[in-house]
């Protein structure tokens, strides 16, 4: 066995990338938080703000679940009004732009 994953399945890595580009082209603002010694754990992959809204994603692959730890993370974000949501593709991400833009047309009628 070589340790090469049998899954056609994209690496989180990748997700994450194309994720963060297709945020970007929208104009949110888009930071990718990696763990470390001196960090929270648990935080979400991607860490957001667009037009106003703060938005935390936690990027999976296909299949793949939040642990308990990210699942509190995203709790605490949205007790304190953000969005956070663990999101598998580009297309789970845009919804939650979607949304806000939609929020945000019926606010302006």
């Amino acid at each position: 066995m070589t340790g090469r994953r049998s899954s056609k399945a994209p690496l989180e890595k990748s997700i994450v990338a194309s994720i963060s580009k297709a945020l970007r082209a929208r104009g949110a603002y888009v930071a990718k938080i990696h763990g470390s010694f001196y960090g929270s754990s648990g935080i979400p992959d991607l860490v957001c703000c667009y037009r106003g809204h703060f938005i935390g994603l936690e990027v999976k692959r296909p299949g793949n679940k939040a642990t308990p730890i990210q699942e509190a993370q995203m709790e605490g974000i949205r007790r304190a009004g953000g969005t956070s949501l663990v999101v598998r593709s580009v297309d789970d991400a845009m919804v939650v732009l979607d949304e806000i833009d939609r929020m945000r047309e019926g606010r302006q009628r």
